[in-house]
């Protein structure tokens, strides 16, 4: 998860995926998968079955909160507030 500009809220997959809709216009549909169809995914992917393995653990603390942690890090980095993801999103892309 990722603190949205205002710090008042986290910044989770579907508010990310509504995000990504609003800046590009497209449906975005955003599922919670277990760990072993992750991995399945990642190997069709190309990934062998121990890579896949190990990329789809990196979700297991996330899942489990681990960044579900409101600070300004980001802002303080950066110098500046973040841009909202959906503006942020947009200036990517047209890069």
């Amino acid at each position: 998860m990722l603190v949205n500009r205002d710090l008042k809220q986290l910044l989770t997959y579907a508010a990310l995926g509504q995000a990504l809709q609003e800046a590009t216009g497209n449906q975005v549909k955003i599922t919670q998968v277990s760990q072993d169809a992750y991995v399945q995914f990642l190997e069709t992917t190309g990934l062998n079955h121990d890579t896949a393995a190990l990329f789809a653990s990196f979700q297991s603390p996330i899942n489990d909160g681990a960044l579900a942690e409101k600070s300004a890090d980001l802002a303080h980095v950066l110098g500046r507030q973040p841009l909202e993801a959906s503006v942020a999103i947009k200036e990517i892309l047209a890069r």
